[in-house]
């Protein structure tokens, strides 16, 4: 009945940040197709900066497990597991130079959801924030992390030439942000736990079958003689589809950051990828030449059956109606193969087709 409890601190490298001043011909822009220029109140910040939040704490995660073995008999064995683990002041990016909000919808986001108001000069500040300027993006450790886990292990030891392992892994991944690039940030910035979801890396199924079958040699039957001394290794992998987030790809609420606003109140990760299956396996085969030396022959193929793994998923679906993204509150965003992968929602890429590899081995 093994267990544990491990604290692991993280080093990440600091540095005092750096500053973006606006110059003036970032303050000229257009207006219904006439030049406008940005005239600052007093005292305005002309600067994006990047900075470390002067409070920031190393990264820390808490991992706790806990394991029961039984013996089954006739080489068998089962094994159930438990892993918790619990990171804590993550690092995250968020833009503190906010001003007031207002719970109103606006023309970019009916669906509702809060959104800023920000002017400089009210007569042209909605163009105005569709400029990434005069930001404070501190870098800063308050985001957390949280993974449970149960796997069951059924295996048989090696005898009689074969040997079985199968695990199914049943979990649950939840956080807060996926990455401290800027890209990541928190739709509100002034409301982080809105983003707490599950994570990009949950999966909630995994499965994974695998063997060892070797054919016997000492013996002088005809099947002894042609497939005497092979090894044949199956792997069969199965996991469930992972979440991705739905994005609109412009700024509906109005806080000046164009890659973290999403339809309507909806939450984080709620798409649903899809599910990934494969079969490989490995064959091969040693010729001895002295109780030292050999040669081994080996041929290995992966996704046998040549199943099409879909896997990245066009996320931006500002493109969509209204009404469409109205429907992906309700229903579980998924991805659409009948549309290019340029369209929302539209696959983008898929994991490896069916390949094979071949080898040789000389020890001596």
């Amino acid at each position: 009945l093994p267990n544990s409890f491990t604290i692991y601190q993280t080093l990440l490298a600091r540095t005092n940040g750096f500053t973006r001043t606006v110059t003036p011909a970032d303050l000229v822009f257009t207006v219904n197709g006439q030049p406008n220029q940005i005239i600052p109140r007093e005292n305005s910040p002309l600067e994006v900066r990047f900075l470390g939040d002067t409070n920031y704490k190393t990264p820390e995660s808490y991992q706790a497990s806990v394991a029961i073995e039984r013996d089954l008999g006739y080489n068998f064995s089962f094994e159930a597991s438990y892993l918790y683990n619990r990171g804590i002041y993550l690092t995250r990016n968020r833009d503190t130079n906010q001003f007031k909000q207002t719970g109103a919808p606006n023309a970019n986001n009916p669906g509702g959801g809060p959104t800023f108001v920000r002017s400089f000069n009210p007569a042209i500040s909605s163009d105005f924030r569709s400029s990434l300027r005069f930001q404070d993006n501190i870098y800063e450790s308050s985001a957390n992390s949280f993974y449970n886990g149960a796997t069951f292990t059924l295996k048989r030891r090696f005898a009689q030439n074969f040997s079985i392992l199968s695990h199914y892994t049943f979990s649950k991944t939840i956080d807060e942000v996926t990455d401290f690039n800027s890209d990541f940030s928190a739709q509100n910035p002034l409301n982080l736990r809105n983003d707490r979801a599950l994570s990009a890396f949950d999966q909630r199924h995994r499965v994974v079958l695998t063997g060892v079958f070797q054919m016997p040699e000492y013996d002088d039957s005809l099947t002894a003689k042609v497939f005497g001394g092979f090894v044949l290794a199956p792997i069969f992998t199965y996991g469930s589809g992972k979440p991705f987030n739905l994005l609109l790809g412009f700024d509906a609420n109005n806080d000046g950051r164009s890659q973290s606003d999403r339809p309507g109140s909806i939450g984080r990760n709620t798409g649903k990828g899809e599910s990934f299956y494969s079969f490989d396996m490995r064959l091969s085969r040693r010729f001895n030449f002295s109780d030292r030396r050999y040669v081994e022959l080996i041929a290995e193929g992966f996704n046998l059956f040549n199943r099409t793994n879909l896997q990245g998923i066009n996320n931006v679906v500002g493109g969509l109606s209204l009404a469409q993204r109205a429907e992906l509150g309700t229903l579980e965003a998924r991805g659409n193969n009948q549309v290019a992968p340029t369209s929302p929602l539209g696959f983008t890429s898929a994991a490896a087709a069916r390949q094979f590899q071949f080898g040789a081995r000389l020890s001596f």
